[in-house]
């Protein structure tokens, strides 16, 4: 699932944990709009086995954003 938890701050929380913190998640963001602004998506804390916390920004002045849809792929080992 992915919860909002501050503008721009959102957890990934995994059903089914993965065997250890070293995981890839790749994500994209769209803000509803037909704007040609990159969006970013990166790791803003530590993560654990069943939570990753995720930040998003608009990559032209990099400022936290709310994003109407936001999707991730999470690549690793599952426990």
């Amino acid at each position: 699932t992915i919860t909002d938890s501050a503008t721009g701050r959102f957890l990934v929380t995994n059903t089914t944990a993965m065997a250890s913190i070293n995981y890839t998640i790749t994500g994209n963001a769209w803000n509803g709009s037909n704007d040609e602004f990159g969006r970013m998506i990166s790791a803003a804390l530590a993560r654990t086995t069943t939570i990753a916390k995720l930040a998003g920004t608009d990559s032209t002045n990099r400022t936290l954003q709310d994003y109407q849809d936001v999707d991730v792929i999470i690549h690793g080992d599952l426990a």
